[in-house]
C-alpha cells in the first residue's frame, strides 16, 4: 500500500504542526521544501522540453551554491499521524536531497534531440558525482507513462537515479512541520517496477570515462567517448521509436515558438518564425464550435482570419478574452504546414496569435498570398 493511501480518511492536524504537500505541476519550478528537499518540477508539455530541463538544472545548482540541506526523511511505513509529535518515527537523515517531478508530457521531444539529451544526463549525472555534497537524487514519473517514460526510466535508472511511481495528483512528497522545531519528510508514490532488476550501467560507466579524459586533459579521447555515447543514445532512440512513437501533440506552453513570434517584428526575426513554422512537427491549435467548425475572427483593419494559438496556455487566454466557454469550446490541431495546405485551399487568411503578457494579446496577420507562400516552403515577403 503506497505511504499516503494510508491516511486518505481526514486527519486532525494537531495544534503547533504544519503540513505541505507537494504534487507535479503543469509549471516547471524549484523549490525548497520546509524540510529541506530541493523539488524540481519539469512542468508538463513545452515545445522546449529540454531547454527548460536545463533552466530547471541551473537553478537547482544555484540553490545548492547556499550550502548543504539536512533532511529527516521517514523511514518505513507509517500512517501520517504517526510523524505527529509526540511520537517518534524512525527517520534517516540525509542532506541534499532532490527529488525531481516528471509527468508524462513533461518528456515531449527528449527522443528528437540526441544531442542536447546527452547534455541533460550529464548534468544529471554530474549532480550524483559530486563527492563535497553527497546528492541524493529521486525520480518520479506516472505509473501510466507511456513509451516516453519508459525511454526516460531507463536513462535514469542507468545513472543510479532511483526512480518511484505515482497516480494523477498524488502527493509525492509531505514535510510535516513539528511545534518542536523538527521536520520530517516522507515520500508517496512507490519504487517503480525495475527497481532492484537488471540495470545497462552504460551511461554511468561512459560518464566516468569522460571524468577520467577531462581530468588526464585527453581532448581527442573526450571527443571521442562523447560520439560514441551519441551513437548509443541514437540506438536506444531508434530501439523506442520502433516499439512506438507518440503521434505529435500541442503543448500546454510553446516556449520557443512565442519567443519567435514575439521578436518577428524585424526582418530576421520573421525569417526565422517562418523557418521554424516550416519545420514545426509540433501542431499549432484552433478553435471549433461543437459541430467542428473552426472560428473566426475579424479585426477593424485586418479583415476576417482564423486565429492560430501557439499553445494551450494561450488558447485559454483568448478564450477567457472572448467570454468563449471552455466546456463549448473545442480545439482543432494541425501541424503549421497541413494549416497552410488547408486554409490555402479555403482561401482564409489566419492571424497568428502570441501574447506579450496578460494583458497584451498580439496576432501577426497572414495574408491568403502569405499562406501560398509557405505552402509551397517559401518564406513570404515581411510586408505583405
Amino acid at each position: 500500500m503506497r505511504f499516503f493511501d494510508r491516511w486518505k480518511k481526514t486527519v486532525t492536524l494537531p495544534e503547533g504542526h504544519q503540513l505541505t504537500n507537494w504534487r507535479a505541476n503543469p509549471t516547471p519550478y524549484v523549490r525548497c521544501s520546509p524540510g529541506g528537499v530541493l523539488v524540481a518540477n519539469l512542468g508538463s508539455s513545452s515545445d522546449d522540453s529540454i531547454g527548460e530541463a536545463l533552466g530547471v538544472f541551473s537553478e537547482i545548482e544555484a540553490a545548492l551554491l547556499e550550502g548543504p540541506r539536512v533532511v529527516l526523511l521517514n523511514h518505513g511505513p507509517v500512517r501520517i499521524s504517526d510523524l505527529f509529535a509526540p511520537s517518534t518515527p524512525r527517520v534517516r537523515k540525509t542532506s541534499n536531497l532532490i527529488i525531481w517531478l516528471i509527468l508524462d508530457d513533461s518528456l515531449t521531444g527528449w527522443r528528437e534531440e540526441s544531442k542536447r539529451l546527452q547534455q541533460l544526463l550529464r548534468r544529471w549525472y554530474q549532480l550524483g558525482a559530486r563527492k563535497d555534497l553527497m546528492i541524493g537524487q529521486i525520480a518520479f514519473v506516472p505509473g501510466d507513462g507511456g513509451s516516453e517514460t519508459s525511454f526516460v526510466v531507463s536513462l535514469l535508472e542507468g545513472l543510479g537515479i532511483a526512480v518511484r511511481t505515482f497516480d494523477s495528483d498524488e502527493v509525492l512528497l509531505t514535510d510535516v512541520q513539528r511545534p518542536e522545531g523538527v521536520t520530517i519528510c516522507a515520500l508517496g508514490g512507490e519504487q517503480h517496477s525495475s527497481f532492484r532488476t537488471q540495470v545497462d550501467a552504460y551511461l554511468l560507466t561512459v560518464n566516468q570515462e569522460k571524468d577520467s579524459a577531462n581530468e588526464d586533459g585527453d581532448e581527442e579521447r573526450l571527443i571521442e567517448i562523447m560520439e560514441q555515447e551519441r551513437n548509443w543514445l541514437a540506438a536506444k532512440i531508434a530501439q523506442a521509436d520502433a516499439a512506438g512513437k507518440p503521434e505529435p501533440r500541442w503543448v500546454m506552453r510553446a516556449v520557443r515558438l512565442r519567443a519567435l513570434l514575439l521578436a518577428a517584428d524585424s526582418e530576421a526575426g520573421w525569417r526565422a518564425l517562418c523557418e521554424e513554422l516550416l519545420a514545426r512537427e509540433v501542431p499549432v491549435i484552433m478553435m471549433a464550435d461543437r459541430a467542428g467548425e473552426i472560428s473566426q475572427m475579424s479585426w477593424p483593419e485586418g479583415g476576417v482570419a482564423i486565429p492560430v494559438f501557439p499553445d494551450e496556455i494561450s488558447f485559454r487566454l483568448a478564450a477567457a478574452d472572448l467570454n468563449f466557454s471552455l466546456e463549448s469550446t473545442g480545439i482543432v490541431a494541425m501541424k503549421p504546414r497541413e494549416l497552410f495546405v488547408w486554409a490555402s485551399e479555403v482561401g482564409t487568411p489566419v492571424a497568428l496569435n502570441v501574447y506579450r503578457d496578460r494583458e497584451s494579446p498580439i496576432y501577426y496577420p497572414l495574408s491568403a498570398e502569405d499562406v501560398r507562400f509557405l505552402t509551397e516552403g517559401k518564406i513570404p515577403n515581411r510586408s505583405t
